[in-house]
């Protein structure tokens, strides 16, 4: 019963070191996610495809085809934001 009690207690105290500093290890660099004079290169990338969607009706079939196969209330939440939006 005792060596259970240390392993779980070793366990727990590995896990609270280790756990809180993944995030150093794994760090983006800082001028990717704020440049000096602008917007990140990912919301840019990600506006863009966005934009994309809207402007060229056979990407937003597809991406909207794509939604209704994984979910069909997707959809369903897409229209109702829309029209809470107007």
């Amino acid at each position: 019963m005792r060596r259970i009690l240390i392993a779980t207690i070793s366990l727990v105290v590995a896990a609270a070191l280790w756990l809180p500093s993944i995030r150093l290890f794994y760090r983006p660099p800082e001028a990717s996610l704020r440049p000096p004079g602008g917007v990140s290169p990912l919301a840019r990338s990600l506006a863009r495809r966005h934009l994309r969607l809207w402007t060229v009706p056979t990407l937003r079939a597809r991406e909207i085809a794509r939604m209704r196969s994984s979910n069909a209330e997707w959809d369903f939440m897409g229209r109702t934001y829309l029209v809470l939006a107007l």
